[in-house]
């Protein structure tokens, strides 16, 4: 699939309607996601993990988070025909517990039982979203290269070491 819905009422393809996230708070009612969520075209979005940026008093500073036990997660995401091919999109929430420290949202993040539930079950999905605890999720922070579409290599996901905010140049320890 495309990464980022494409409306099948778009007459063209155009980043403007390629929409990566929608909120589960709005997603009925926007125009861009309305018709996939009424014929429930549901689908799971497997990934090694994602990145998020945080400010940082060195300025955005982004981290890597994946599932601590599994070592990778499975995401609620939404499809649209256009065309010859299908888009889709990752559903997102308000982020619970330690993750909200990174960032405000959060995909909304399955285990095999919710997946399945998900994609099979017709009753109360919007609620049922809002529900569904997110995995065991441990984060780290990598090398700001992630920020550049052109890198893609394995070691994005590595850990780097922060400096303190006291070793930093023009600091002191006053």
């Amino acid at each position: 699939m495309r990464w980022g819905m494409i409306p099948s009422w778009a007459k063209e393809f155009t980043s403007s309607f390629a929409t990566f996230n929608a909120r589960i708070e709005t997603v009925s009612e926007k125009p861009t996601f309305r018709a996939a969520w009424s014929k429930k075209r549901r689908c799971v979005i497997p990934m090694a993990g994602y990145y998020e940026w945080k400010q940082t008093d060195d300025g955005k500073q982004p981290f890597y988070l994946t599932d601590r036990n599994v070592g990778g997660l499975v995401a609620a995401g939404l499809y649209e025909p256009w065309q010859d091919q299908l888009s889709c999109t990752m559903l997102t929430k308000p982020a619970m517990g330690a993750l909200s420290a990174i960032h405000p949202r959060m995909p909304v993040l399955l285990n095999p039982a919710s997946a399945r539930r998900w994609l099979e079950d017709d009753t109360a999905a919007q609620r049922f979203l809002h529900m569904v605890e997110a995995p065991s999720i441990v984060y780290w922070p990598v090398t700001k290269a992630v920020g550049n579409p052109r890198n893609d290599k394995p070691d994005l996901c590595t850990p780097i070491d922060l400096k303190p905010a006291s070793n930093k140049p023009g600091s002191s320890d006053a």
